[in-house]
Order: structure tokens, then C-alpha cells, then sequence
């Protein structure tokens, strides 16, 4: 196992907005694809609130929960408003936190801070989320890489004044894929612009989509290697981490034909390298694509220690 990555020095003592722990401990993701009638298909949601009891046993302390899908399928700025009030619901007599996330178009920044918005002032019947993150991704090309850019920061910045002194998270790629696997891919991201406005960062180190001759397709090094790379490029040696791994774990070869997944027996490093970094949570997208197996060691690994931040 790779030694801990080195942090960059920062001696200023951390403030931290209200509602980061909403990112702390093991978390489990649920996207409209899995939890929305409208998006499921004939075969019906693979996520229901009934599964809520079971994220609860395993250990789950956040849902980060898809609310809202920017396209012609979805209605509304939250989708499907009377099954997210059940999710939200069955979640908090279960004490799982909720987070809501949503992945901005870019083609209207009205539309994309509206649903951001949305997620954030939502309170039906007395449930709200507990937090909102925004899920940073895309493939600019060089021609849109300004425009894409300047309306991140501007979403941002304005969903940090909408926020006030709530905390927000940042779903973001993991800066390996961008500084090292494909540099390429988005090599004048914001990080610096972004850095006051967001509290709580979280990686996609999804290693499974790594090549199996990379030296980033295992669950120790992509995640390492991203946060050291995150945090400086931040400048900021204490920024809260919660990490993502995966795709999925499953016990034995994947066979689906589709994303490649992840192995449980990848998921011992994974955790130990959130442990490594700091991480004050750790989680694999998403809840579905794990097998019994998987949501099984996820749930013994991290149990087992105690986060920091």
C-alpha cells in the first residue's frame, strides 16, 4: 500500500459553515435513475424508501440523494415532489441525514441556479434537506473552457449568497484525471475561484474506470493521490474531504456489460486511504450498483474507524 500523500502547510485555523456534518461518515448515493419512476424504466425504481432501513443498518449516516435532472424527461425544479418528501422523511425517522445534489447544464445559468435553489429552500411538510452540493462535470472544449468556467463561478458565487452561512458541497472530478490521467480533459479549472465558496469537497475517484495497467486503478492510490492534489490546489492543507470511490463494488468479475465496476475487495484500501487523507466521510456511488457484499464491507470498514475534520 502507497505511503499517505504529503499535505500542503496551511496554519490557519479551520471555520467551518453550518451543516458540514451533514458530509461526515459513510454515505450512500441514489441517483434519478435509480430512485424516479419516470427515469427507471418498465423494471421500476431500484431504489425505494423501504431501502432507506437497510442504509441505515449497514451504517449510512447521508443519503446524497439526485433531486432534480435538468432534461425532457424530468418536471419540475424537483422531480417527482411527493416520493422525495417520503425519501426525506423515512430518512430522517431513520437519522440519515439528506443532502440533495444536482448537475448543472451549463447552457442556462438560470436554470441550473434555479434547481440548485430549489433543493436548497425545499420544505414540504416540515422536511427539508439537511444540505446541497453541486455535481461539477463536463467535457468543455477548448472554445467553451472560459464561458463553462466563468458560469461556474458565477453559479457558485451565487448559490453561496442565496446559501448565507449554510454549508455547500462540490462534487468535483478528482484533479488526477485532469492534472495527470487526461490533462487534456479540463487543465484550467477554477480551483482557486472556487476555493471560499464551497465547504466541503468531494472527489469522484472512481477507480474503476481506470485502465488495469494505471497506476490509479486501485482504491488506495486515486483517492490519495486526489485529495493531495485537491487540497493544493485549494491552498488549503485542512479542506474537508468527503470521498468518493467505486463505481459500485461487487464481489467477484463484473459481468453486466456496462460501467466498469469496482470490487469489494478494493474497498479495504479505499477506506484506509480516506483514513490516510483525513476524510471526514467516505462513500461509493452509488448505492445500487453495490452488491450485498459490497454495502457489507463498506459498512464493517468504515464502522471501524473514526473520521476526522
Amino acid at each position: 500500500m502507497p505511503p499517505a500523500p504529503a499535505a500542503v502547510e496551511d496554519a490557519s485555523a479551520p471555520t467551518h459553515r453550518a451543516g458540514v456534518d451533514a458530509y461526515r461518515g459513510l454515505g450512500a448515493w441514489v441517483d434519478v435513475f435509480d430512485w424516479a419512476p419516470a427515469y427507471a424504466g418498465p423494471a421500476g425504481p431500484a431504489v425505494t424508501p423501504d431501502d432507506l432501513a437497510d442504509m441505515a443498518a449497514k451504517g449510512v449516516s447521508t443519503l446524497y440523494f439526485q433531486a432534480s435532472r435538468l432534461d425532457d424527461t424530468g418536471s419540475g425544479t424537483i422531480q417527482n415532489v411527493p416520493l422525495v418528501v417520503e425519501f426525506l422523511a423515512r430518512a430522517h425517522e431513520l437519522d440519515i441525514a439528506v443532502v440533495g445534489w444536482f448537475l448543472p447544464k451549463w447552457e442556462d445559468p438560470a436554470d441550473d441556479l434555479d434547481r440548485l435553489v430549489a433543493i436548497a429552500d425545499f420544505e414540504v411538510g416540515g422536511q427539508r434537506f439537511d444540505g446541497v452540493a453541486v455535481d461539477i462535470e463536463g467535457v468543455p472544449t477548448i472554445e467553451q473552457r472560459a464561458d463553462w468556467n466563468r458560469r461556474l463561478v458565477t453559479l457558485s458565487t451565487e448559490l453561496r449568497e442565496h446559501l448565507g452561512d449554510r454549508a455547500l458541497g462540490a462534487i468535483v472530478l478528482p484533479p488526477t484525471l485532469i492534472e495527470v490521467v487526461n490533462t487534456e480533459y479540463w487543465p484550467d479549472f477554477p480551483w482557486g475561484e472556487l476555493a471560499p465558496l464551497y465547504d466541503v469537497w468531494l472527489p469522484m475517484s472512481y477507480w474503476s474506470f481506470r485502465s488495469d495497467d494505471s497506476p490509479f486503478a486501485d482504491g488506495y492510490a486515486y483517492n490519495a493521490d486526489a485529495t493531495r492534489r485537491l487540497r493544493n490546489n485549494l491552498g488549503d492543507a485542512g479542506a474537508l474531504v468527503h470521498a468518493i470511490g467505486g463505481i459500485g463494488a461487487v464481489n467477484g468479475v463484473d459481468e453486466g456489460g456496462g460501467e466498469p465496476l469496482a470490487l469489494a475487495a478494493d474497498l479495504e484500501d479505499f477506506v484506509q486511504s480516506a483514513i490516510d487523507t483525513s476524510a471526514i466521510g467516505v462513500s461509493i456511488y452509488d448505492w445500487a450498483s453495490q452488491d450485498i457484499v459490497g454495502r457489507e464491507t463498506m459498512s464493517e470498514l468504515v464502522l471501524a474507524v473514526e473520521f476526522g475534520g
